[in-house]
């Protein structure tokens, strides 16, 4: 077996610092350090992954449709707070002014409005291809509905500037402050200068952290020890900062020529530059290109720094507005622009020919009521387009139906949907892309990391000790399963030695030939140190969607090592493990509503935890109510005697909202009905 060696998060730190020693730089950035503390609690990984998705996934899109900026009406207001817990009370006036002057920084250099943003006209040169960018955001200090109890000084109609407040128990976030922009400044040492997450979370309030000689510009405030420090002293390292919660990465990232901050327009550096180069005097990676100095994401001197790239800017843009509506609305006076928004919860759509379906959720910004007219263009030629409503006059969600899609070519679709009233609009940018088969998928054979049976119905697919392949296709080997049907599922695997690995199922429902979409992904749990023994998870009851498409479909399975990526997918290839393929069947449903529950209803649904369940039976049996999670779990189980008039209430109190499937059924038949949960 071969030995795998990993870089631990001491060796990390060592590694990072002694390249900043090495490149003798003084300003310093710790959010590297900073994520790789973090992603070792299972629960902030598990946030931040669902941010990182959902980001990823606008992104995308974005990059597909390559419009520069999103079509909106007004900028995004961003409620800001700032607590400086070592501070005194006495110099609240000049904290106050302090805080309001680093946020004017931020507004101007994140739109391009800065005064040495000038200097870029002559730097451009040595830079071809490269656009400076700016992003259509507002930073903006929140004066009230301030979250109460927390500091008897934060006065309604005052800034939300805290003092002395014990700002997450002397952690980095603070729930109190979920819907925040939260900037805290405290004593973070000497050797770094702030740090933030890479994509923050706003709900959770995370915080950009700053140490007290790097927050503000001028004098700043003595006697609470907060004093802005050259070369240091003119806020661009909250700026820096910040971009990381936007998800902004170092352009030197791993010191190293071979890895990159995934944005195309920034020249890959191999080592950060300090002081303040001349433009176009450091090369870059390529031979052609020279390090873009001048960039924010960089270490020069503040005075030295003065734009961001489209490309970056296209990140920050795509990631807050992928986070909008988790900003805390009413708390500013910026807010003053009655205005509307449009956001896909699924902007891109891939499918083999049936139908797409998007769903646009419509916000309303500072207590806009005018009914908006909502329209659809770029269809493509011959397909059909339906909006559930023509027009919506309250914040929800609506949707887009596409329909004879099938005679499309293989490629991308760009579709707008746009909203309309008097002078406004907004638009969500829409991508349908046509395929012809799911997407390859593949680990490596460098371990033995395997799955060794899978048992699904009538496929029993065993013994296959030992990896043959990185990805094997047993679609040829297929099983008939019916819809509103329960079937167990088990996987068994072999770990390589004393090591964790993680099997996932995906089943393609809609027959897209997109993983993605909700409901399609089963997790089969866990094992470690085993040789052909079942995942923690197995067995797994899989319960057939009602509308899941009639027909043949892919189930994929894949088991790999937990530390190879956690943000790992159905499409993923290189990973230490495999990925086996099979086919189900989908038949209809052979529950039918016979003659022992008739006209059974569940009733209200959608519910907010508590529905009765009712009908009428002519049968003397006794009959059982099973309830399970979309991912096949068994939330509820309860006996009940015979009934001839049957009228229950079902309390489902404390579930998550999302779609649950029961089950009502007896010796003879068995009935299943879709609930959802708000």
């Amino acid at each position: 077996m071969v030995l795998k060696l990993f870089i631990t998060p001491c060796l990390f730190v060592l590694l990072f610092l002694s390249g900043l020693i090495a490149s003798a730089q003084t300003r310093t950035c710790g959010m590297e350090d900073y994520m790789n503390t973090q992603l070792q609690d299972p629960d902030y990984i598990k946030a931040h992954q669902k941010n990182q998705t959902e980001f990823r996934v606008a992104l995308a899109q974005r990059l597909k449709v390559r419009t520069p900026i999103f079509n909106r009406s007004s900028p995004i207001i961003i409620p800001v707070a700032v607590h400086f817990p070592e501070a005194q009370e006495a110099d609240r006036a000049c904290l106050e002014a302090l805080a309001q002057n680093q946020i004017d920084i931020l507004n101007a250099d994140y739109t391009a409005t800065n005064s040495d943003f000038n200097l870029w006209s002559t730097a451009s040169s040595f830079y071809p291809g490269i656009n400076s960018g700016s992003v259509n955001i507002e930073f903006c200090m929140a004066t009230k509905n301030h979250p109460p109890g927390l500091d008897p000084e934060l006065l309604e109609g005052n800034p939300a500037v805290t003092i002395g407040y014990d700002f997450g128990n002397g952690a980095d976030q603070d729930s109190n402050w979920s819907g925040y922009m939260n900037f805290l400044v405290k004593d973070i040492g000497s050797t770094i200068l702030g740090y933030s997450p890479l994509g923050g979370n706003v709900l959770a309030g995370e915080s950009v952290v700053m140490s007290l000689n790097a927050f503000g510009s001028g004098a700043g405030c003595p006697g609470s020890g907060i004093v802005p420090s050259a070369p240091y002293d003119l806020g661009r390292t909250v700026t820096h900062e910040l971009g990381h919660f936007y998800n902004l990465k170092h352009p030197f990232v791993g010191f190293s020529c071979t890895q990159d901050d995934g944005i195309a327009d920034t020249p890959n550096i191999s080592n950060s530059n300090g002081g303040c180069p001349a433009p176009g005097s450091v090369n870059a990676c390529e031979p052609s290109e020279k390090a873009l100095t001048m960039n924010y994401m960089d270490y020069v001197n503040d005075a030295c720094m003065y734009m961001l790239t489209e490309g970056q800017t296209t990140v920050v843009d795509t990631y807050i507005n992928s986070i909008q509506n988790q900003f805390k609305q009413n708390t500013t006076p910026c807010e003053s622009t009655a205005s509307f928004n449009l956001l896909a919860t699924n902007n891109s759509y891939s499918t083999c020919g049936n139908d797409a379906v998007f769903d646009i959720n419509y916000s309303i910004i500072d207590g806009f009521n005018a009914t908006v007219a909502l329209n659809v263009s770029n269809i493509p030629p011959g397909v059909s387009a339906t909006l559930s409503q023509d027009e919506i006059n309250a914040p929800g969600t609506f949707s887009l139906a596409l329909t004879n899609i099938e005679q499309l070519d293989l490629a991308d679709y760009s579709i707008t949907v746009t909203a309309s009233a008097a002078e406004l609009t907004a638009s969500a940018n829409l991508t349908l892309s046509i395929v012809d088969t799911v997407c390859s998928a593949a680990g490596n054979l460098d371990f033995e990391t395997a799955t060794t049976a899978v048992v699904f119905n009538n496929i029993n697919q065993r013994d296959r000790s030992t990896k043959t392949a990185p990805y094997t296709d047993f679609t040829s080997e297929y099983t008939d399963i019916n819809r509103e049907s329960s079937y167990d599922l088990s996987v068994r695997v072999h770990t390589d030695g004393d090591f964790e690995v993680a099997t996932t199922v995906w089943i393609d429902w809609n027959q897209n030939c997109n993983f993605s979409d909700p409901g399609e992904t089963y997790d089969l749990g866990t094992a470690t140190a085993v040789f052909d023994e079942p995942t923690t998870n197995s067995p797994r009851a899989i319960v057939i969607p009602s509308d899941a498409a009639l027909g043949t479909t892919t189930m994929r399975v894949s088991t790999r090592f937990v530390n190879t990526n956690p943000n790992f997918s159905a499409c993923e290839t290189g990973f230490d493990g495999e990925v086996e393929d099979y086919s189900v069947n989908v038949l209809e449903s052979i529950a039918g509503y016979g003659d022992e529950f008739i006209d059974l209803v569940a009733f209200p649904n959608p519910t907010f935890g508590s529905f009765t369940l009712k009908f009428q039976t002519n049968s003397s049996a006794d009959f059982k109510v099973h309830i399970y999670d979309i991912r096949g779990r068994r939330i509820y189980s309860k006996e009940f005697k015979n009934r001839i008039n049957f009228n229950q209430m079902i309390d489902l109190g404390g579930m998550q909202t999302g779609i649950y499937l029961m089950t009502v059924s007896s010796d003879s038949e068995q009935v299943t009905k879709r609930i959802l949960v708000h």
